[in-house]
């Protein structure tokens, strides 16, 4: 949870390097009770740094976990982020 702290007060500071490198030590833990957050704000993190294939790996990842857990606030938030940084044409349509 530590990881994912400090990668989370990075993000708000809008220094998505640094978080990056947090949510992906925070993902990788075990366990990892907070997995589908943390992997939420890595992939939104990669996106902005502009790492778009790295971050489209995660983002298979998640909305494939949060389909398996039936998480519909995560499999919305992953969609988002899809719309938001690959379809951003349809965005406002979603």
């Amino acid at each position: 949870m530590v990881h994912h702290n400090l990668g989370l007060l990075h993000f708000v500071q809008r220094k998505f390097e640094k978080a990056v490198d947090y949510f992906d030590q925070a993902v990788h833990a075990t366990p990892c009770s907070h997995y589908l957050k943390s992997l939420y704000y890595l992939t939104e993190s990669l996106f902005r740094v502009n790492h778009h294939s790295e971050a489209m790996k995660y983002y298979q990842i998640g909305l494939t976990k949060s389909k398996e857990k039936k998480d519909m606030v995560y499999q919305w938030a992953f969609a988002m982020l899809h719309k938001q940084f690959v379809d951003c044409d349809n965005f406002e349509a979603v």
